[in-house]
């Protein structure tokens, strides 16, 4: 992907002097006395020594570098395995679907360098064999508190993730948890773009409206609970919509919404989610519909028509049921809509409404 950083690349003298704690001063070189890329391994397990690495990493990463290079730090030299993994997929999505994430330099804390920028080791806490904590304050026009969540791999130490706090802390609130929700979502928009006009087709094959596939907005919906997101898109100016899932290369439609049947969900149960409808048939008719899904895939399908009578209030009404498109009996469809999960209201935000991959 192209990377916009905004930098403001005056070639200022800024010197980081004593370990652990870099701030202007007077030369060029590095405090260190031990590089830490030569360190022996049976020494890197000492604060000290995690407070070289981090020095070591912001002489090639720091303000100072970047304002003499000219150029950011590349950011997989210093980043565990994990972290840049997860950055070649965000890169991957910003390049397919022409967008930008990292529009600022992860090590700096800013696009613009303040000619005053410095950074300090606070601490360096929880020392494991393969993980600690780094707490720093950077100065980029302003203070920034930031934990350095470390780990140790490839024999040294590396940044996990990024996470902006001056006491308790949260990974939600890191570096990761933000790429893994962009990931999340422009996923699920490229998934839409690539399959947008064979949703459309199965709409309008449906037989369950007149309306015109006239996609506007998605969102994305875990009906099932295994963390891998439905999507439910809407039409138009009537906000009607439709509910898909993906698997793999295929893209299956769940369930239609109409006017008079707007979709609800209902709770998980053994493994599986349900999506629902009913509404008014016409005359003393009601119809419900009911679609399980469990592993992004339709496993049941409920279609059941109840009918009154208008002569005779306190008459048994009909009911037509079928199960996977088999006829079952009244007693069997009254059964299964008392068994569905608890039922549960479609919440969606303005915020959680998206246009990517349709527009």
């Amino acid at each position: 992907m192209n990377r916009i950083f905004i930098f403001a690349v005056a070639v200022i003298t800024l010197t980081l002097t004593a370990c652990g704690n870099k701030t202007q001063g007077g030369g060029d070189n590095d405090s260190l006395q031990t590089d830490s890329l030569q360190a022996d391994d049976a020494t890197k397990h000492t604060e000290e020594y995690i407070r070289q690495r981090i020095d070591t990493i912001y002489k090639y990463c720091g303000g100072k570098a970047v304002q003499i290079k000219g150029k950011v730090c590349d950011r997989s030299r210093f980043t565990t395995t994990r972290f840049n993994k997860l950055c070649a997929e965000v890169d991957r999505l910003c390049n397919v679907m022409d967008n930008i994430y990292f529009d600022y330099d992860i090590w700096v804390r800013g696009q613009d360098i303040d000619p005053k920028w410095s950074y300090k080791v606070k601490s360096v806490e929880n020392i494991t064999d393969s993980s600690a904590v780094a707490r720093l304050l950077i100065h980029n026009f302003s203070d920034q508190n930031v934990v350095l969540d470390l780990r140790f791999e490839r024999g040294d130490w590396y940044v996990n993730d990024f996470i902006l706090s001056s006491g308790k802390y949260s990974e939600k609130d890191g570096e990761l948890a933000g790429m893994r929700e962009y990931v999340r979502l422009m996923g699920m928009a490229e998934k839409v773009r690539d399959n947008l006009d064979e949703m459309k087709k199965l709409f309008s094959a449906s037989g369950d409206t007149d309306e015109d596939e006239n996609f506007m907005r998605w969102t994305p919906v875990d009906i099932d609970g295994d963390g891998n997101d439905e999507v439910y898109l809407t039409c138009g100016d009537s906000g009607n919509g439709a509910f898909y899932a993906f698997n793999g290369n295929k893209v299956q439609l769940l369930l239609v919404e109409t006017s008079n049947m707007r979709a609800y969900i209902c709770e998980h149960k053994n493994g599986k989610g349900y999506i629902c409808k009913g509404g008014s048939a016409g005359g003393p008719s009601y119809y419900n519909e009911v679609v399980a899904v469990q592993n992004s895939r339709k496993v049941e399908r409920l279609t059941m028509l109840t009918t009154g009578s208008q002569l005779d209030e306190n008459a048994e009404p009909e009911i037509d049921a079928a199960l996977n498109g088999k006829d079952i009996s009244k007693a069997k469809a009254k059964a299964y809509m008392k068994a569905l999960p608890k039922r549960k209201e479609l919440k969606i935000s303005d915020a959680d409404w998206h246009s990517e991959g349709i527009d």
